[in-house]
Formats: structure tokens, sequence, C-alpha cells
């Protein structure tokens, strides 16, 4: 009889121990691991940390928020398919709540994925609920990459006070931007870019309430009719990237005459052509005041009908670090550009193709050694290409096809070119004369040589694996191809 009694006192140590780590652990209890077997020493777990969003904190009149939300979109593709009411709607797809508190304070709801590309709508549509005006401390939306079929922007989002960033872009809205926005006293970020045509703005002096707005992207919203523009950006002194390409903006209003941009940094203006009210292109200069702007780093102004000079204000520009004033009608001779007018202090990349520029390639170049891409296509620039050209230490991409360039380019030209990627000087009366055992220093990914004499026998220095992409057409190589090639 004594071992019935030995196998009841064990039963009753195992019964006891789990008893302990039960009430220890409290409500814990169902994440504890199984007991280990009587063999091994009984230690109770350490508690496991709380986990985001944990069901705990849920708060039932968000949830709800959320459910109303999700029934009024259309969503062929089940994007939401984890929003379900018995699931801890913190772990719902697209749905981040604070820690502590529970609420939700960031809502993404887009499908930028590998699966839609940039030119095709995403899988949710339908109407924007404004139950989510229940969502209190809500910081951060995006509804970016959908497809709401050309409605406007509903105006109740002007009633979430606490966001900090909207992104709308690439949704299909259309209609008058809702003025209503501009309650957004908290923004930081602001994304309305890329929507239907008939998305628009009368004018921008809603926006005179965000004054800790750092972000703004408008492009392709159709500002034509916002002659105020200039203005009202002038009132957002937080600005730090500002970008409105082709958004049809005018130019008939003089600019502020001081700028409250101190710590703009980022400009993208391409493609507006600044047409007047009367409907010709305005063909102006770029206004003086934008060498003012001295804290910029990038400056985007491709595309907009600009012509005249360039103005000497730029060199005031010290930390700019990329240049942009391809298809424009700038005029004016290339090296009173390079060497008098523009900084040369960071400037990285230079793109000044599609322009009327005249005169010669300076033969010192040594100012703008950290310069990677030099764009001088499609210009009137002439005279030779200077060996000069060879303090450009830093190059990788450059661009000087269909200019009236002449004359001999050697190896030295190319002696301390080692990071060159792209050499573009194609449609141009240029001979390449290099020796046949040439090493060249640098490993080419596109070369257009077209036009160029490189012949008569095939040159053995372009026989470079790295080519992707090769234009020697009519460059005179009476050859046959080496087998290598």
């Amino acid at each position: 009889m004594a071992r019935p009694r030995q196998l009841i006192q064990t039963r009753m140590i195992i019964l006891a121990t789990w008893f302990i780590v039960f009430i220890g652990t409290g409500s814990s209890a169902p994440d504890v691991p199984p007991l280990p077997p009587p063999s091994a020493p009984v230690m109770p777990p350490p508690p496991p940390p709380a986990p985001l969003g944990a069901s705990t904190l849920c708060i039932p009149r968000e949830q709800d928020a959320l459910l109303a939300f999700k029934a009024g979109l259309t969503d062929p593709t089940n994007y939401l398919s984890s929003w379900r009411g018995e699931q801890d709607y913190c772990r719902w797809t697209g749905v981040e709540c604070n820690n502590r508190t529970g609420y939700v304070v960031k809502l993404e709801i887009n499908s930028n994925s590998a699966m839609y590309s940039p030119f095709t709508s995403g899988p949710l549509g339908g109407n924007i609920s404004s139950s989510l005006l229940t969502l209190r401390h809500l910081k951060h939306l995006d509804l970016s990459w959908n497809n709401f079929g050309g409605k406007p922007i509903p105006e109740f989002i002007g009633g979430l006070g606490s966001l900090t960033h909207l992104d709308l872009s690439n949704s299909y809205f259309g209609g008058r931007i809702p003025s209503h926005l501009g309650n957004l006293s908290n923004l930081i970020s602001l994304d309305l870019s890329n929507q239907v045509e008939s998305c628009h703005s009368l004018d921008l002096s809603w926006m005179s309430n965000l004054r800790k707005l750092q972000y703004l992207d408008m492009s392709k919203v159709d500002l034509s009719a916002a002659v105020d523009w200039t203005h009202a950006v002038n009132m957002l002194p937080s600005l730090v990237a500002l970008e409105l390409n082709f958004c049809g903006l005018q130019n008939n209003m003089a600019p502020p005459l001081r700028s409250n941009l101190t710590s703009l940094e980022s400009i993208h203006l391409s493609f507006n052509s600044f047409n007047s009210s009367f409907g010709a292109n305005y063909l102006g200069p770029i206004p003086a005041a934008v060498g003012n702007l001295t804290s910029i780093q990038t400056l985007i102004l491709g595309g907009n009908d600009f012509s005249g000079v360039v103005p000497s204000t730029f060199k005031k520009l010290k930390k700019l670090r990329l240049l942009r004033l391809s298809d424009n009608f700038i005029s004016g001779r290339i090296e009173d550009l390079l060497l008098h007018i523009l900084p040369s202090n960071e400037l990285q990349e230079l793109y000044l193709d599609g322009n009327n520029l005249t005169g010669s390639i300076p033969a010192q170049l040594h100012q703008f050694s950290n310069l990677s891409t030099l764009g001088l296509s499609n210009n009137k620039i002439s005279g030779e290409v200077p060996i000069g050209i060879r303090e450009l230490t830093s190059l990788k991409d450059l661009r000087l096809y269909s200019n009236d360039l002449h004359g001999t380019i050697t190896e030295d030209h190319f002696m301390n070119l080692t990071s060159l990627q792209a050499l573009l000087i194609s449609d141009i009366s240029l001979t390449i004369v290099v020796d046949n055992a040439w090493k060249t220093p640098f490993k080419l990914t596109t070369a257009f040589l077209g036009s160029c004499i490189l012949g008569p026998k095939f040159p053995a220095w372009i026989s470079q694996p790295t080519i992707e992409v090769l234009d020697i057409s009519d460059t005179g190589i009476h050859d046959s191809i080496p087998p290598e090639f």
C-alpha cells in the first residue's frame, strides 16, 4: 500500500506547483508554457512583454469607427481581410496603436506594392466614412495608391486635428481640394499629388495656418487659377521640401519682397510653362529672387520655358547639390555660367540639357571636383572638349551629345575619371584617339558614341562586360567584331 500513497503525494506536489504558477501569473496563465516533466526543476517563467496594441487596450468606439470605415470601402482583393471584429484591431493590416493607451495613431491603407504598377489603380475604392473623426489621436493617415473614382477629397478630413502626416497621393481624387485641410495646423507632411485631371485648387490661401508644414507635394494638381501661389507658399516658415510639378503655375504676380522660407532645402517646379493669363508662354527669365533661398540644396526648374541668362544671384546658393534647368530656353555662354554664376562648393549634379547655351567648355574645371553628373547635351556649345574635363574626378555621367563640339579626345581626357559609368557624346564631330591596348580607368554601363570617329579598327576599349547600352553607329569602323565582344 506504500506505493499508491507515494503516487498520490507526487500528484499533489505537481498540482500544488501548477496552482502556484497559475496564481503568480494571473491573467497571463494561457501564455505560460507547458510544465516540464517532474524530473526537471520547476521554475515559473518570466512574464511575457505586452504585445503592441494588446487586446486589453482595445477601445470599442475606435474599433467601431474602423469597421464603419471598412464598410464604406470596396475591397475586391480582400486587402482588409484581417479587419474582423473578433480580433484585436491593433493587429489589423495598416493599423498602428499607441502601445500604452491603445488609441489608433496611424492608419496606412495603401496598395503601393510590387503587385501594382504606378500606372494602375489600387484595390480599394468606395467612400471614406466620417467615422474616422472618432479617431481623435490619429496622427498619420495614408490612403495613397487607391482608386476613389474621381470623388472629391472629403471635407471632414480637415477635422482630424491631430494629424501630422496626410498622404492622399495617387488615389484618383477629383474636384476642388477642400479648404478645410487648412484646419490641420499640426501637419508636418502633406501629399496630394497625382490625382485625376479635374483635381484643382482655385487658391492656396487655405495653407496659411499650416505653420508646421515641412513637406508639400501637389504635383499634377491644377493650380492654374491659384495666382497667389508664391505668397501662399511663403507663409509656410517651416517648409523644407516643395514639389509642384505639372501644376500649370502662373507667373503674373510678383514674388514676395521678403522670403520666409529660411528652412527650404528642395524645390521641384518642373514643367509648368508659367503661362500668362492671356494664354501665351511667359518666356521670361528665372526670377533673381530664387538666389535668396540660400538654404536650397535641390533646385529643379526643368521644362518651364524660362529664357534669358541664369541670374547672378545663383552664386549665393552655396549649399546647392543638384541643379536641373534642362528643357528651357536659357541662353548665355557656358564658360560664364560655370565660372562666374553657378556655385561650385557642393554641386554634385548639374543638368543644363536642352537650352540655347553657347560658348566653349572652360579649360579649368577643378572647382567642380564634387560633380558626379554633367549634362550639357542639346545646346549650341562649340570648340573642343578641354583636357581639363579630367579634373571632374567624381564624374559618373557625362552628356555632351548634340552640340557643335569638335576636335580630338585622347586617353589624357579620361585619366582621372575612374568613376565614369555613362559617356554620351554622340552627334558631335569628335575623333577618339587612344592606344589599341588602352586599359580604361573606368567601367561604362552606357556609351553613346554615334557619329564620333572611332575606326577604322574596332576599338578594343569598348569591349567592356559592364556595358548595357552601346551606340557606335556611323563611327567609321571597318573591321570585324571581335569574338570577345
